[in-house]
């Protein structure tokens, strides 16, 4: 769930219920000097102060709506100032459920009746407004305004809230049970020595000055078989999904599948892309990053899953403790030995530590992929 929408619905929340409790919907002087009074209006009952006398009456509006003197545009203004009362109440409420179970339980159906609730509170606040008379010099006050502001950073903040739960992966999962070293993490480390009897190897290179080449199978092997063992679904049903991936001093030496290994330069990389699959079977959310280059015209990207086996050890900083941290850790490696390669900036938000966007269907994937040969 994205903070910057949770963080809307809480200021909108708050606009709405101060904008409901003020007299300042309209305010102004009616009548003339020596019996002119200043007036100030709220959603539920006026404040008039006698210029002379210095003394200020509050009335009621529901006493008004009893009284046979008020006309057909004056019983309107009262109706739909009432309506945005109750509105002011109810909308609120239902921006705190909607947030707590979208938050809890991954649920949007209150976050979508609070997106409906929100357009009521704008189209009563709009009548509260237009429905006026026109008697005396009242004009507009700053709480319709903050009522506005409210019901739209509240519609805003819903829209945040339904959009779709984000799909947790293994890494991110492992992010949280590996934040301290654990008995379980030797264990792996000797499962992936025996699963992996041959470990990459990275290119012949000086052995000291912080070589970046420079790497510890066991630490490698703990980052490669920390992930679950199962096979991967959405790595084998993707195309260009790399299979090894050695970092070496001169670019990324690839295999994808079973194919022979093929050198990547540095210079030769253009653009960085990171995404989540959609939430779907098989894909499930899983994290991709593609590095896209100049080879050929075809346009082939090289893309990195959690099942590509790489060297992440030989990374400025180590290997990271998820497919998430590692993929931040090459792209700045990228970025910084080509200064050519673009980006969007989501990318950007990416590398600062923000979640990468995800694609919500299969549909908006398949469009994606099929711009490559």
């Amino acid at each position: 769930m994205s903070k910057v929408g949770a963080a809307q619905c809480v200021i909108a929340v708050v606009l709405i219920l101060v904008a409901a409790h003020v007299r300042e919907w309209r305010v102004g002087t009616v009548g003339t000097f020596p019996l002119s009074a200043q007036v100030r209006m709220g959603l539920t009952s006026m404040e008039a102060c006698s210029g002379i006398v210095g003394a200020c009456q509050s009335i009621s509006f529901s006493e008004l709506t009893s009284g046979s003197t008020v006309d057909g545009a004056d019983r309107m203004f009262l109706l739909s100032s009432a309506a945005t009362y109750f509105a002011s109440w109810i909308v609120p409420m239902l921006l705190i459920v909607g947030l707590v179970s979208r938050w809890r339980f991954g649920l949007t159906n209150m976050a979508k009746l609070a997106a409906t609730g929100c357009g009521v509170l704008l189209l009563s606040a709009i009548m509260t407004a237009g429905s006026w008379s026109g008697e005396g010099d009242l004009s507009l006050g700053w709480a319709f305004y903050l009522s506005l502001a409210g019901g739209g950073v509240g519609l805003m903040g819903c829209a945040y809230l339904i959009m779709p739960v984000e799909s947790y992966t293994p890494d991110d999962l492992a992010a949280v049970l590996l934040r301290r070293p654990q008995p379980v993490e030797y264990a792996l480390a000797q499962a992936a020595v025996s699963a992996h009897p041959r470990p990459l190897q990275a290119p012949p290179g000086p052995t000291g000055g912080g070589d970046p080449t420079r790497r510890d199978p066991l630490r490698n092997a703990v980052d490669v078989d920390r992930r679950s063992t199962a096979v991967d679904t959405a790595a084998t049903m993707l195309r260009f999904v790399a299979s090894e991936c050695t970092i070496g001093r001169a670019g990324l030496d690839v295999r994808a599948g079973h194919g022979g290994v093929d050198t990547v330069g540095w210079d030769e990389m253009t653009t960085l892309m990171v995404r989540k699959l959609p939430p779907d079977p098989p894909f499930e959310g899983k994290l991709f990053l593609d590095v896209l280059t100049q080879r050929d015209d075809a346009r082939v990207p090289l893309r990195f899953m959690a099942t590509t086996r790489a060297n992440y050890a030989a990374l400025p900083g180590g290997a990271g403790r998820t497919s998430m941290d590692n993929f931040r850790r090459l792209s700045r490696l990228i970025l910084d030995r080509n200064r050519n390669v673009t980006f969007a900036a989501d990318f950007g938000q990416f590398l600062d530590g923000g979640n990468p966007r995800r694609f919500n269907s299969i549909k908006e994937f398949r469009g994606y992929d099929s711009r490559f040969g």
